[in-house]
C-alpha cells in the first residue's frame, strides 16, 4: 500500500550539501514527499497583521495536511504519523486537532522528541524499553498512512513558526505556553527525588548492570525531575535501557482532538501488534515503572464520556492478557505542579508549589519510608490475627461536620471479609522476586470481602474521577450486598451510568482499606487523584477484585472463591474505582465476630491508630 511521508531535515544536514536557501518548491522521489527545509508547501501569506498567531499556525498546519499526498489532501479515513521536536507541540496539536476535524483521519500517532531525552540517550547509548515505536512506524506504513517528520526546532524562531508567519516574539510565547514555569532553584531541589531512595529503598532487589529496563511517566512541568531520575539511572546503576512518557499541558492534551473530533473509526483503531509487543517487551525487560503524577485531569465538559470508555475497552481487550502487575514492578510518586497545587488549596504560583512540595516529601515518607513500612506491617500483622480470631466485620462510622446535619451520621457502613482473608500493606514481591511499594503515599492496610454481605451506606469526603468526570461526594447505599441506592452532589447521572455498565458488579467487590494516622496536609485537602485521595481516609473497590492472591490463598480454586463470596476482576471487566469511605478525621474503625456488635475492637478512632 502506497505511504507518503514529508520529512523537514535539520537545516544544517541541507547547508553541508550545499541546498539554496530559501523556500522553493516540494519534490517528490518514490512514494514519499520530501520537505526539507530549504523547501516550502506554500508560503502563507497574511495582509497586514489582522491573523493571530494561533490562526496563522492553523493556517500552515491545514496547508502541511493538503499537500502531504504528493502534493494532495490527506484523504479520508487515512492515518497520519507525525514526528515533531517537542518544542512545536502548539504546531503539532494543530495539526491533529485538524486532521481529525477537517480531514476525518483515520487516526494520528505522534511521537514527541525532548531535546534534552536524546541527548542524554546519545551520551549515555540508551535505547528505548521497547521496539513499540519502531514497529508502530512499519505498521502505519503498511497500512498506507502519511507520515510528517517536523525535524529540530532550532533557535529563537524555528523554522516551521517562521513559515507559518510568526515572528520571534510569537514563537517565544508559542514555546513558553508549553512549559511556562520558571522554576526558583530551591523548589527544584524540593521537587527532585533522591536516586538512592528511589531505586534501592522503593523497590528491593533492583538488578543493576543493565540488566533491567526504567519507564518513566511524568506531566511535562515534571520533566526536569524525570530527567534527573534518568541521568541518575545510567550514570549510577548501569541501566542502558530507558524510556521517557510525557503527559501534556491540558491545552495541549492530544487524546482531546480525538475524543472532540475523530470518526468511529479513529476511537476504535487499536494497533495491536504494537500493543503486544510493548507489553511483551516490558515484561521481557522486567521494567521499573515509575510514573511521577500531580493530579487527575477531567475530560473538558464537550468530551463525551462513552466515547473515552469505548477506546479504553477497545485497549482492555489486548492489555488484560498480559500480567504486569506481577511481571513489571511500578511506583506511583506524588510531586506537585503549579495547577495541581494551586487545586488542592495552596496558595497561588510559587509560593503554593513551594508549599506543596514540602508537604509531598511528608506525605511519601521520603527520608523515614524503612520505618513507616516497618510500622504499617506490624498493623497489617495484627489486623490478620483478629480476622483469624473471627472478627470479620469491620464496621466504619463517620460523622462528618462538612457533609452530615448535626449529629446525623454521613456513614455506617459494615463490610465482613472472609474467614480466609488476610491483610495486606507496604509493598509486595513480583514474580521476579522483587519488593515494589508501589504507593509512595500509601497509608492502607486492605483485604478483600465477602461481596455479598456489605450493609449500610457511605458518603465520601473526596472526589472521583470516572470516564474523565470528577464525581463530587459520592454517595452509597447497600442492602445484602448490592448497591440499591446512590447519588452525588456533581455528576451524579455519570456515576448512575457508570454503576449500571453491564459487566460491573454492583457490589463492594474489591479491596476494603483500613486508613489512619492521615497527615493534615493530605487529610484537610482534596487532591482529585485517586492515589493521594484514597490515602486521606478509608477506602473501597468497586468492582471486581485484582488482589485476591495477595488477600487470600493464591491456589484457592475459582469454585472455592466464589464459595466465599469473593468477586474476581474477570480479564473484560471495566476497570475498577477506589472511593474514599467517610473522612479518617472523623471516622471510627472497629472490628466484630458475625452477631456481636457489643463487643468490638476499636482499630481506629479520630484519625489515630488503637492497636
Amino acid at each position: 500500500m502506497l505511504t507518503s511521508s514529508i520529512i523537514f531535515r535539520p537545516i544544517a544536514d541541507f547547508k553541508k550539501a550545499n541546498q539554496p536557501q530559501g523556500f522553493q518548491n516540494i519534490f517528490f522521489k518514490g512514494n514519499k514527499a520530501l520537505l526539507s527545509q530549504t523547501s516550502h508547501v506554500d508560503t502563507v501569506q497574511f495582509s497586514g497583521s489582522s491573523k493571530t498567531p494561533e490562526q496563522k499556525l492553523q493556517a500552515y498546519a491545514t496547508n502541511l495536511l493538503n499537500k502531504i499526498n504528493q502534493g494532495q489532501p490527506l484523504r479520508p479515513g487515512q492515518k497520519l504519523s507525525l514526528t515533531a521536536d517537542s518544542r512545536y507541540l502548539p504546531l503539532v496539536y494543530k495539526m491533529v486537532e485538524t486532521a481529525y476535524r477537517d480531514f476525518q483521519s483515520g487516526w494520528v500517532s505522534v511521537d514527541l522528541k525532548e531535546p534534552e531525552f536524546e541527548a542524554l540517550k546519545r551520551e549515555k547509548d540508551i535505547t528505548d524499553v521497547t521496539e513499540s515505536k519502531q514497529i508502530l512506524e512499519k505498521t502505519l506504513a503498511s497500512e498506507g498512512a502519511a507520515s510528517i517528520d517536523l525535524g529540530i526546532a532550532e533557535g529563537d524562531l524555528p523554522e516551521h513558526y517562521k513559515q507559518a508567519g510568526l515572528v520571534k516574539s510569537d514563537a517565544a510565547k508559542m514555546i513558553q505556553s508549553i512549559d511556562p514555569v520558571d522554576i526558583p532553584q530551591d523548589v527544584q531541589e524540593l521537587l527532585t527525588i533522591d536516586p538512592k531512595e528511589m531505586f534501592e529503598e522503593r523497590i528491593k532487589g533492583f538488578r543493576t548492570g543493565g540488566e533491567q529496563g526504567v519507564v518513566i511517566k511524568t506531566p511535562r512541568e515534571l520533566k526536569p525531575v524525570a530527567l534527573k531520575l534518568a541521568k541518575a539511572a545510567a550514570e549510577d546503576y548501569g541501566v542502558n535501557k530507558i524510556s521517557l512518557s510525557i503527559g501534556e499541558p491540558a491545552e495541549y492534551d492530544l487524546e482531546t482532538a480525538l475524543y472532540q473530533y475523530g470518526s468511529d473509526e479513529a476511537l476504535d483503531y487499536v494497533p495491536e501488534e504494537v500493543l503486544h509487543k510493548n507489553m511483551q517487551g516490558l515484561i521481557d525487560n522486567q521494567a521499573f515503572r515509575i510514573i511521577l503524577y500531580d493530579h487527575s485531569r477531567p475530560q473538558p465538559n464537550n468530551i463525551d464520556t462513552q466515547k473515552v470508555a469505548r477506546r479504553m475497552r477497545k485497549q482492555r481487550e489486548v492489555l488484560q492478557q498480559y500480567d504486569l502487575f506481577n511481571n513489571c514492578p511500578y511506583i506511583m510518586f506524588y510531586r506537585p505542579t503549579l495547577d495541581s497545587a494551586k487545586e488542592a488549596g495552596y496558595p497561588d504560583g510559587i509560593a503554593g508549589l513551594r508549599e506543596a512540595a514540602k508537604d509531598a516529601k511528608l506525605f511519601n515518607h521520603e527520608g523515614d519510608f524503612a520505618e513507616h513500612a516497618t510500622n504499617l506491617e506490624r498493623i497489617r500483622d495484627q489486623l490478620t490475627d483478629y480476622v483469624q480470631q473471627g472478627y470479620t466485620v469491620v464496621r466504619y462510622v463517620t460523622n462528618d461536620p462538612n457533609l452530615g446535619r448535626g449529629h446525623e451520621k454521613t456513614t455506617d457502613l459494615r463490610v465482613t471479609l472472609t474467614p480466609e482473608s488476610r491483610y495486606v500493606a507496604g509493598g509486595y514481591t513480583t514474580q521476579g522476586g522483587q519488593t515494589v511499594y508501589p504507593n509512595a503515599t500509601t497509608l492502607e492496610a486492605f483485604s478483600v470481602p465477602d461481596a455479598r454481605k456489605t450493609e449500610g451506606f457511605f458518603t465520601s469526603s473526596k472526589p472521583v474521577t470516572i470516564n474523565g468526570k470528577t464525581i463530587q461526594n459520592p454517595y452509597f447505599r447497600f442492602e445484602n450486598g448490592e448497591i440499591v441506592e446512590t447519588s452525588a452532589r456533581e455528576n451524579g447521572d455519570v456515576l448512575i451510568d457508570w454503576i449500571q455498565e453491564g459487566t460491573r458488579p454492583r457490589r463492594l467487590s474489591g479491596e476494603i482499606a483500613m486508613v489512619s494516622a492521615v497527615p493534615e496536609g493530605l487529610s484537610n485537602r482534596s487532591f482529585n487523584n485517586g492515589m493521594l485521595d484514597e490515602n486521606s481516609g478509608p477506602h473501597a473497590e468497586l468492582g471486581g477484585t485484582h488482589f485476591h492472591k495477595l488477600c487470600l490463598d493464591p491456589d484457592l480454586a475459582s469454585e472455592t472463591l466464589t464459595d466465599l463470596g469473593v468477586v474476581v476482576a474477570s480479564p473484560d471487566s471495566p476497570p475498577s474505582t477506589d472511593i474514599v469511605v467517610g473522612d479518617a478525621r472523623y471516622t471510627t474503625i472497629t472490628m466484630e465476630k458475625p452477631g456481636d456488635p457489643e463487643h468490638p475492637i476499636v482499630i481506629a478512632e479520630n484519625n489515630a491508630w488503637k492497636i
